[in-house]
């Protein structure tokens, strides 16, 4: 049974099955571009992970320490490149002007300031060494 014949019991509406709807409607896209082969996997978050990790060497910075939150803009990094093709910071939003919005294409113009003034750029991604050296203010 299609997952858009679904009904529900009592009020014979569809139930939510949108999600399901549109990861079989994903498939079709995928099977359909590649021509009914398997689709190669997305590696658009590895790769930006990689990207980072080697922008961070190159200029003494550190990635977040903190896993959950490093996940977090990797995949907001990957989204942006998948929906509008390149990084945009995730914590930025976009003007849809490209030429104003190359300012937030991570490296984005303002990290520098912000590692300098507060030791992380605004979404985190990357800390200034120093900033790791220190210890934890207690609130």
């Amino acid at each position: 049974m299609h997952p858009a014949s679904i009904r529900h019991r009592k009020s014979g509406l569809p139930e939510r099955t949108d999600n399901l709807i549109r990861m079989d409607r994903h498939k079709e896209v995928i099977m359909a571009e590649t021509g009914g082969q398997p689709a190669e996997p997305d590696t658009i978050e590895e790769d930006i992970r990689e990207w980072a990790a080697e922008y961070a060497k190159e200029h003494g910075l550190d990635l977040n320490p903190d896993d959950k939150r490093l996940n977090v803009v990797i995949k907001g990094l990957a989204r942006n490149m998948r929906k509008h093709g390149a990084r945009y910071c995730p914590c930025r939003v976009r003007s849809g002007d490209t030429e104003v919005d190359k300012k937030i294409i991570c490296p984005c113009i303002y990290h520098g300031k912000e590692l300098e003034e507060t030791g992380a750029c605004h979404c985190q991604l990357y800390f200034s060494k120093e900033q790791q050296k220190k210890p934890q203010k207690e609130d």
